[in-house]
């Protein structure tokens, strides 16, 4: 946040680090599996004209599975929220289960984590009652990261340390790293840093046991991500280093691509901006090869958030616009609504605030529906400024009350772009009190 300038707060998306074993690959559309498709489609034709219930239930899934290993999450979720009420109308329980497993792990990869949330509590009771211990586990694994994403993280402490006990009690390793590297993200959201150093600490040996490389890689990049928070940044830069090592012999794009993330991120902190731009350019040449377009939508923005520091309001237009329907397309309503927020200050910078506000009210919708109280509080601080630069100090202060509600009420300990609820409220009584603002 840019609370001297007055210009707005901007936050830029990282692709998230895996936190789940999951069904929905949203990171590429190489369209479905043609024959998949008509099998399944077939499947399903005779077992609604036999009137066999669990039949359908299968084809559904099947279907399902198809558009999910496809890169189609909507469609994906579709069949499988047709399949839910057969497998509760037939009472089988395990496979009810499973189907709305896969339905809350859409929602959570596609930016819906309140939603998600509700869903997997919704499981929780239901794996606890099949005595299925290690999809207990993965239950609270999974709602412990998406009660972080609605920005409740002590709430995700609890349910990760309970989810951790249990993994540890089953003798899961592999499970046991991740849980221990999500423990470690809550930890860095909190501020305690040597604790969520504890955690990868502690994982990094076990993905080496269990031979997991991406595990492995994933562990060193969030423990560079602390050092990188706490300044040392040559420390980060190895680490970094290391990670992307693995990612390169193991030929994976997607995850070289998030690693340049956050070596583009850390350049430009550092003012290595044309580096930063270098490397960001090759972080979306690498998701446009994947066919990773959630992450080609994130570069994109990353882009554009370079050439409008450096004065380029044109290009960051331009960026910003092309990034947009990318978001649209994969369904990530969280990185819509981020992307329409940093839109709309690019059109402030541009000279363009009759399209600036507009943007801004279309992601506070969008943020609200999908519950992300920081990405909120984000939106309405926005509004706020925008509302003081042309003028309008009254309507200015009732957006700022409200982003400061949403922040404390929540509990928030950071929005979106990382402005902690000391500084909203030195904002709030800026506005208050300054006669100059």
């Amino acid at each position: 946040m840019s609370e001297n300038e007055g210009s707005g707060a901007r936050a830029g998306r990282e692709a998230d680090t895996p936190q789940e074993s999951n069904i929905a690959n949203t990171s590429g559309d190489s369209g479905p599996d043609g024959a998949a498709l008509a099998a399944g489609q077939a499947a399903l034709d005779a077992a609604r004209a036999e009137a066999d219930r669990r039949a359908e239930a299968d084809a559904l899934n099947q279907l399902g599975v198809v558009y999910a290993a496809a890169g189609r999450p909507s469609e994906a979720r579709s069949y499988f929220g047709q399949e839910l009420p057969i497998r509760q109308e037939l009472g089988d329980r395990a496979a009810e289960a499973s189907a709305l497993n896969r339905i809350a792990m859409i929602d959570q990869t596609t930016g819906h984590p309140a939603q998600a949330l509700r869903r997997f509590e919704e499981l929780l009771p239901m794996m606890r009652e099949l005595s299925d211990r290690a999809g207990e586990a993965s239950t609270l694994n999974n709602m412990g990261m998406v009660t972080l994403a609605v920005g409740r993280p002590v709430g995700a402490l609890h349910l990760l340390e309970e989810a951790l006990a249990l993994r540890r009690e089953l003798g899961e390793r592999t499970d046991e790293a991740t849980t221990r590297n999500n423990l470690g993200l809550v930890y860095k959201t909190l501020g305690r840093q040597q604790e969520a150093l504890k955690q990868f600490e502690a994982a990094l040996p076990i993905a080496r046991e269990v031979g997991n490389r991406p595990l492995e890689a994933t562990t060193l990049r969030n423990m560079a991500a602390v050092y990188q928070d706490m300044g040392e940044f040559q420390e980060a830069l190895n680490l970094f280093q290391q990670a992307l090592l693995i990612l390169r012999e193991d030929g994976d794009r997607v995850g070289q691509a998030q690693i340049l993330n956050n070596i583009a991120g850390m350049a430009y902190a550092t003012g290595l901006v044309p580096e930063a731009q270098r490397t960001f350019e090759e972080v979306l040449s690498l998701m446009r090869a994947a066919g990773d377009r959630a992450g080609e939508a994130a570069a994109l923005g990353n882009l554009a958030m370079i050439y409008e520091a450096s004065g380029q309001q044109a290009e960051a237009l331009r960026l910003y616009e092309e990034a947009l329907p990318l978001a649209r397309e994969v369904g990530d309503r969280a990185g819509e609504a981020m992307t329409l927020n940093n839109l709309a200050l690019a059109y402030f910078h541009a000279g363009q605030q009759d399209k600036a506000m507009p943007n801004l009210v279309v992601a506070l919708a969008m943020m609200r529906e999908v519950d992300n109280r920081p990405g909120e509080a984000t939106t309405l601080t926005n509004m706020a400024l925008l509302l003081v630069k042309q003028g309008k100090k009254a309507e200015a202060i009732k957006y700022m009350r409200e982003a400061v509600e949403v922040m404390s009420k929540s509990a928030l300990t950071q929005d979106a772009t990382g402005a902690t609820l000391d500084q909203y409220r030195a904002i709030l009584f800026q506005m208050e009190h300054d006669p100059d603002m």
